[in-house]
């Protein structure tokens, strides 16, 4: 490998162009022994040269000693010595680089295996507040790691090489750290049969059922399965990672998302459709929002009305869900969505949490009257109130005639102060709800319709 000669100047220079060679190793060997960090530069940028057999076991020996202390007491990684870590590990792999470039491909693999076990192993310690330096290695390493794997390494080699990662995944020295660029990634790609790949996967997802991590590297490893079983097509063993809901529901939910953010459609497809089999119909509405927005933005208007049809008629739906779903919804999509009003008529009693959920709807499409329809013969003046600052710019003197009524025959089966305190609810809910004009209206009429009652003319201006 070679080695960058520096000429120094000035009295050290001078020093060096005189000195002995036996008198310089010996200074050099006595500044070692008193100097640990000297000690250390002279391993990391030496040990490649000494012959060894068994590389592994030369640069596991060396950063065993050299990490120790960081991965007994994790909590003395500070800034300083994160840096000086990184300094460490990037001066490795530049050497394993130089190394593959004249074909020691040994030399190379030793140094890159005690790599990615000691990285991480320095992440794993360092969890959830591990160092930036520590996760920018990993990157560069994973790289250079998987060129190395597309060179022509011998056969004999590679099969060691994939033999000892597949040991070190299956027996937790390393961890899945990155969802998509890993250990995992790297034996499924050079897997040499699809009954390989699959046993590898399930055998893995067996060990990290019951296996106890860090709460982020255990969410990114049953992410990096859910990616491979998409990746591959895995559609039953995705099922599965499902079904064991060691990722929460909204986090396959975002996941979806993240793919259609990339224009990965068939990924977010099959996600969709393992989670629909998994959580069946009570968490319908929730994944097929997703499968709604893609038909919308791939133009399937049909697949897209089908699926709002499912989500607004879900039992399980509630307003709050569906209104942040519509925001979604371009202005000029709606008029797609009109022909579902027909659908939302109702052939008996609905609760009122799905009456909330088809008047958000109805007003969303701009359907004003059968809005007011359907909340006046199935709901009550509170949800009626809720939606009053929707319906008021093409409905106020609807609605003014539909609480002025309401108004006087409450007030003429009730007296008393607590009848003006119901009417007064009724006025602060419309105002709290942005129908100003609405209430405005009424109090006008409510003064002057009931000016005889002292409970009304009491609270003056209070109403």
């Amino acid at each position: 490998m070679s080695v960058k000669r520096t000429k120094l100047r000035g009295l050290t220079g001078k020093i060096l162009d005189n000195v002995s060679e036996s008198d310089l190793r010996y200074a050099v060997a006595q500044f070692a022994r008193q100097n640990k960090d000297f000690k250390n530069f002279l391993h990391l940028r030496f040990l490649h040269l000494l012959p060894d057999e068994n590389p592994a076991k030369k640069y596991a020996h060396f950063l065993s000693h050299f990490l120790r202390i960081y991965l007994d007491r994790p909590d003395k990684i500070n800034s300083r010595s994160s840096k000086q870590i990184y300094r460490a590990l990037e001066e490795l792999r530049q050497q394993a680089k130089d190394l593959i470039t004249v074909k020691n491909y040994i030399e190379s693999y030793g140094i890159f295996i005690n790599l990615m076990l000691y990285n991480s192993l320095l992440i794993e310690k360092t969890s959830p507040d591990t160092p930036v330096e520590f996760d920018e290695f990993q990157r560069d390493f994973m790289e250079s790691f998987s060129l190395m794997l597309e060179m022509d390494v011998p056969r004999p080699l590679l099969l060691e090489l994939e033999e000892d990662m597949r040991n070190l995944l299956l027996s937790g020295s390393i961890f899945l750290l990155d969802p998509r660029s890993n250990a995992l990634d790297l034996l499924l790609k050079r897997a040499d049969s699809d009954d390989r790949r699959l046993s590898l996967l399930v055998e893995y997802t067996a060990y990290l059922q019951h296996k106890a991590l860090k709460p982020e590297i255990l969410k990114n490893s049953w992410v990096a399965l859910i990616h491979q079983s998409l990746k591959y097509g895995y559609k039953d063993h995705l099922i599965h990672l499902i079904s064991l809901e060691k990722l929460r529901g909204k986090t396959v939910y975002r996941l979806i998302f993240d793919y259609m953010d990339e224009d990965q459609i068939i990924f977010s497809e099959m996600l969709i459709e393992a989670s629909l089999a998994h959580y069946g119909n009570k968490l319908e509405h929730y994944f097929l929002e997703p499968r709604l927005l893609i038909g919308l933005k791939y133009g399937y208007p049909e697949k897209a009305r089908a699926c709002m049809l499912k989500v607004v008629k879900s039992p399980f739906q509630d307003y709050k869900t569906l209104r942040k779903l519509l925001r979604q919804i371009p202005e000029d999509e709606r008029d797609l969505f009109i022909q579902i009003t027909a659908e939302l008529i109702p052939d008996q009693k609905i609760s009122p949490a799905t009456l909330r959920v088809y008047a958000t709807f109805l007003t969303w499409v701009n359907e004003l009257e059968q809005t007011f329809e359907l909340i006046r013969d199935y709901g009550n003046i509170w949800i009626m109130i809720e939606f009053s600052s929707l319906l008021q710019g093409n409905l106020k003197e609807v609605l003014v005639n539909y609480y002025s009524e309401y108004i006087n025959q409450y007030l003429e089966s009730h007296i008393g102060k607590m009848s003006i305190e119901h009417i007064r609810k009724i006025l602060s809910g419309l105002r709290d709800n942005g129908a100003y004009a609405i209430a405005d209206s009424l109090e006008k009429n409510l003064r002057s319709n009931f000016s005889h009652r002292k409970s009304v003319s009491k609270y003056g201006r209070d109403l």
